[in-house]
């Protein structure tokens, strides 16, 4: 069997179930074709460890010198070296496991939550591990492997960066004091649903469980709204409206930062909105869907 020298993992990108999927809701995720990567060196590294690298030696048992040699880049899931919230951390250690552990893919899954988890001191559904190992858009129920599906065709998305940098970790310890979920769940439940009835019904149901997760932010306090975000959601309703469309724009992923993501299903409205969202400071990321999940090289 020849050696491995090289591994690829794909970044993420939460289309809904935003902490809902903490509670064992499914959420809507794609892989995204900005990767991360993980290779050998010939020669050991002489810089500091970071808490990521530690979290691989320790969980995969590598010695000293190995740890060292490991070269962990996820470049391609940052702009000018700005945080765009993208899964860096979750395809490093997709990609590092599938370096150091040649194991079949579901291995690669659980092993990647495990260093992942650590890392995170046991935070996180796992919905970023799952996009980076698997590829492709995907409905994920935390802890199980996920299915594959397939986007409705007349939706159109666009992904924006908010120069905004969110901290997951903080948003989750946040959540975990919410006692009112069952709504939550209910509408990522919706979601899911949805999938298979077209853009117009998916994107209503992703703007009721944006509603729901809206009113529970205002009603605990938490930070899974950006400063400009209401703004824009005005103006998104009122492009709706114009062009008698479905159309949504959202925070993905934690929130209070990092992208956010809109979709339509109708071409011109999301082009309309774009220009308003780069007139309000966001910048349009051109990300397209990773099918192939982790690769080794």
């Amino acid at each position: 069997m020849s050696v491995i020298t090289r591994a690829s993992a794909p970044g993420k990108l939460l289309i809904a179930g935003e902490f809902a999927v903490l509670e064992g809701a499914p959420a809507l995720v794609m892989a995204i074709h900005r990767r991360a990567h993980a290779s050998f060196a010939r020669r050991a590294s002489t810089s500091s460890p970071t808490a990521l690298r530690t979290a691989i030696t320790e969980q995969l048992g590598l010695s000293a010198t190995e740890s060292d040699r490991l070269v962990l880049d996820s470049s391609e899931l940052f702009h000018g070296g700005e945080k765009l919230g993208l899964g860096s951390s979750a395809a490093l250690c997709v990609a590092a496991t599938a370096l150091l552990r040649d194991v079949e893919t579901n291995a690669v899954f659980h092993t990647a939550l495990t260093i992942h988890r650590r890392f995170q001191s046991g935070l996180g559904s796992g919905f970023d591990i799952a996009a980076s190992t698997y590829g492709g858009v995907l409905l994920y129920r935390q802890d199980t492997a996920p299915t594959a599906i397939t986007l409705p065709q007349d939706l159109y998305w666009q992904v924006f960066a908010s120069h905004v940098p969110a901290i997951t970790t903080t948003a989750i310890r946040q959540w975990g004091g919410v006692r009112d979920k069952a709504a939550l769940f209910k509408a990522a439940c919706a979601v899911a649903e949805s999938v298979d009835g077209g853009a117009s019904r998916l994107i209503h149901a992703i703007t009721d469980f944006q509603s729901c997760l809206r009113a529970i932010n205002d009603a605990h306090g938490l930070s899974v709204v950006c400063p400009n975000q209401c703004a824009l959601d005005i103006e998104a309703a009122h492009i709706a409206r114009r062009f008698n469309c479905a159309l949504i724009h959202k925070q993905s992923g934690a929130g209070g930062g990092d992208v956010s993501i809109a979709l339509a299903d109708d071409r011109r409205a999301l082009q309309a909105f774009e220009r308003i969202a780069v007139q309000s400071g966001l910048k349009p990321l051109n990300l397209e869907i990773d099918m192939n999940g982790v690769r080794r090289d």
